[in-house]
């Protein structure tokens, strides 16, 4: 079986206020100094502790580990960190605490250099925002403690820091080095960026800091660069540098998008007609992928202002990888695989491994924990902080799905066990196939031969009674079953009499159940002596009929032409269904039958850490959800006082989902009551009635 191993940094989204220039010109200067720090987002936090909806989807699509408050305030950014459910940092603890902490120099990456091995450039000394912003900046300090290693140019001009970014010769660019995407789900080839900064310097630069933080490093990667408004009309042959950019295969249009949120559009169209030497089109943006595009040629096209975030917005997967080929025993594997990046110096840097063994599992970090101490989930990924190393020695222990479920229960109760249906159900699911019990007439047939308790007997002879039967009728029906212990059985003529017409032959499914060793087979006794009539199993039929009683010479019962064969049974599965254990199984079966990857509890007695006592009907996994619920065999059961019970104990256990089930038909009325407060809990939920658990076919 393959793993995967990723190595990455941990990176950070960086909280400042609304419109701060010195804030900005801060996080620049620190995601200078990170591994990854070209791709961590800046969000503009609100004075009310807010955040815009489009920051919101930055930062959910970077898929960050921690927020960093450079300068929101402490209340503000506690406030952004529980909207974000990330942790918060400060600037200042940035590389000391948090899960930002798990990164490293760019220096201790062995990838070094820019472009033909030249010096990465930074901004001009004491250059504007824009120049940091667009190819980093370092504080004084780091630099008198780094500078003789770091290797960096301050140009001149800011014309050569444009040039250097064109290229990806600037030290942001470095800070990609070794890291960008391995895998990319929907990210379309984009038009080259050119982003002018105007009067709004914080907002133009702003947006194209997270702009270029989202695009692709590796699928489809775009020139991406910006300029002043002002000055660059200056830059001799700057608009062939750009050119020479912009020959990549025709899969999109235009070839640029010149933006800016300050600047008027006519000075755009005179920056890019006249400066950029590009050409107006009005041809509407388009992309794709095609096997036989050839690359763009001049003249190259350009509009300005052209809405592109929806490109950027992509599932992606960072880190460098290294898959090995693993053996698990019980769950217990030993891994030693190399570092995907080679490091030339110390630091703490993040680990996901990836495999089929992780599958079944729920996202849950207490199951990561689990498998290596200090784990948690990431994209279905066990994430370790670690150090960096050339080979990574780990002893992995891949809890099973029943260990999974017994965690999950444990932590979020005091005490937990099965209840007794859940006993029961455990019992007859030890080994056997479940999924017969979705056979047609068989459940029914349960139901049928299961001894009916003391309160169904009483029923049954008032229903007799309301009928207009006979006296006679109600004493033989009292005779036959009301006043013994013994189990109950019957023929195959018998369920078809009992419970109507059957969608399959009644045999069939009698037969089914003697094949998972629920029932049994055997005649009836009719004894005239005692006047007792007895269920013999085959194995002690004799071949002169005896009553199992008296031991009186008796009659086996007939049909026109031969012994009648009778089927009961067994004990444990006659207790069970009198418990009303067989609907749990039913459910236990058609979920499995929906995916392999589960595992369900029949029924649990739970004591939760303020001391209320619950019963759980179903709980465990399935399909990598967390879920329990409750079942029915029939919907009419389900109150408003027991679907609020129900949804509140699978809040306190913490589920994915709430299931709630009956063997007939879930009226709509009752779906839609548990789907309103399955989303007022936050649950998804799993209806299974009639139609999933009791197929005709």
């Amino acid at each position: 079986m393959m793993m995967k191993a990723e190595v990455l940094p941990a990176r950070a989204a960086y909280l400042i206020r609304e419109g701060s220039v010195d804030g900005l010109r801060r996080v620049v200067r620190e995601a200078s100094t990170r591994w990854g720090g070209v791709a961590e987002p800046v969000v503009p936090v609100r004075p009310d502790g807010e955040v815009d909806g489009w920051w919101r989807q930055v930062v959910a699509t970077s898929a960050v580990e921690g927020l960093v408050d450079v300068d929101a305030g402490t209340d503000r950014a506690r406030r952004v960190s529980e909207s974000f459910g990330l942790p918060v940092t400060t600037l200042a603890d940035i590389d000391r605490s948090g899960p930002t902490r798990f990164t490293v120099h760019p220096l201790s990456l062995n990838d070094r250099g820019g472009p033909d091995g030249q010096a990465p450039v930074v901004c001009c000394v004491d250059g504007p925002l824009w120049q940091a912003v667009l190819a980093g900046d370092f504080t004084a300090e780091h630099e008198q403690e780094h500078g003789d290693l770091i290797g960096h140019r301050r140009p001149r001009t800011g014309d050569e820091v444009a040039r250097a970014a064109l290229w990806g010769g600037t030290f942001l660019d470095r800070t990609g080095d070794s890291f960008g995407e391995n895998h990319a789900a929907g990210a379309w080839p984009v038009p080259a960026l050119v982003w002018v900064v105007g009067e709004d310097e914080f907002r133009d630069c702003l947006w194209f800091w997270n702009m270029r933080a989202l695009s692709s490093r590796r699928f489809e990667p775009c020139p991406m660069v910006l300029v002043p408004a002002a000055g660059v009309e200056h830059w001799v042959g700057f608009g062939r540098d750009l050119a020479g950019q912009l020959s990549r295969l025709d899969e999109f249009a235009p070839d640029v998008v010149v933006s800016s949120v300050s600047v008027p559009e006519d000075v755009l169209h005179g920056l890019a007609e006249h400066v950029l030497e590009l050409h107006p089109t009005g041809e509407k943006l388009r992309t794709g992928v095609s096997s036989s595009a050839k690359p763009r040629v001049p003249p190259f096209t350009y509009r300005v202002n052209l809405e592109i975030r929806d490109l950027l917005i992509f599932s992606r997967r960072y880190g460098q990888v290294e898959e090995r080929e693993v053996f698990a025993t019980d769950g217990r594997v030993q891994l030693r695989t190399p570092s995907p990046v080679a490091f030339n110096g110390a630091g703490r840097v993040l680990l996901r491994l990836t495999s089929p063994l992780f599958d079944g599992l729920p996202v849950r970090d207490v199951l990561a924990g689990k498998i290596v101490d200090n784990a948690v989930w990431r994209d279905r990924s066990v994430q370790i902080a670690t150090n960096t190393m050339g080979v990574h020695p780990l002893n992995l222990a891949v809890p099973s799905l029943g260990d999974a479920t017994d965690v999950l229960i444990g932590e979020k109760t005091s005490t937990w066990g099965l209840s007794e249906k859940g006993r029961l159900a455990a019992a007859l699911t030890d080994g056997t196939d479940l999924s017969v019990l979705l056979r047609p007439t068989v459940y029914e047939a349960v139901v049928h031969l299961t001894t009916p308790r003391a309160t169904a007997y009483r029923r049954e002879m008032e229903k007799m009674r309301s009928n207009g039967m006979s006296d006679e009728e109600i004493d033989e029906f009292a005779a036959r079953w009301g006043g013994r212990g013994e189990r109950r059985y019957d023929s195959a003529a018998g369920l078809v009499e009992r419970i109507g017409q059957l969608a399959v032959d009644p045999v069939d499914a009698l037969e089914t159940l003697c094949s998972i060793g629920w029932a049994e087979r055997g005649f009836e006794a009719d004894c005239a002596r005692c006047g007792v009539r007895s269920f013999v199993p085959l194995p002690a039929a004799e071949t002169a009929a005896k009553c199992p009683g008296c031991r009186a010479t008796a009659t086996y019962t007939k049909t026109t032409y031969s012994v009648a064969l009778h089927y009961r049974l067994n004990t444990l599965v006659d207790r069970a269904s009198d418990q009303g254990v067989v609907p749990h199984l039913l459910v236990i079966a058609a979920l499995t039958r929906r995916s392999a990857q589960t595992h369900l509890l029949g029924g649990a007695l739970a004591t939760f850490h303020d001391g209320t006592n619950r019963e759980i009907d179903v709980v465990g996994i399935h399909d990598q959800r967390y879920i329990a619920g409750e079942v029915k065999s029939k919907a009419r059961d389900f109150t408003s006082e027991q679907l609020d019970r129900d949804f509140d104990t699978s809040a306190r256990l913490g589920v994915d989902t709430h299931l709630i089930a009956a063997v007939d038909t879930i009226p709509t009325d009752l779906e839609l009551s548990a789907h309103a407060r399955a989303q007022a809990a936050g649950l998804d939920l799993i209806n299974l009635s009639k139609e999933q658990l009791r197929p005709t076919q």
